[in-house]
């Protein structure tokens, strides 16, 4: 845990972070779910991908 503190710790500075705004909950069978948005999960799909270099 030492070791990877100190690999990571001015990782902190870099964080993006990414998140949904579209979207609603809709309870089915009495469990709630979430329910996202299609073009919102594509946008947020591809920027992960931009981020991981897998693009």
């Amino acid at each position: 845990m030492t070791t990877l503190q100190k690999n990571y710790k001015d990782s902190i500075t870099q964080i993006r972070q990414l998140h949904f705004e579209k979207g609603g909950g809709e309870t089915i069978n009495g469990i709630w779910y979430y329910k996202m948005d299609e073009n919102e999960i594509k946008k947020v799909s591809s920027e992960l991908r931009k981020h991981l270099e897998l693009s």
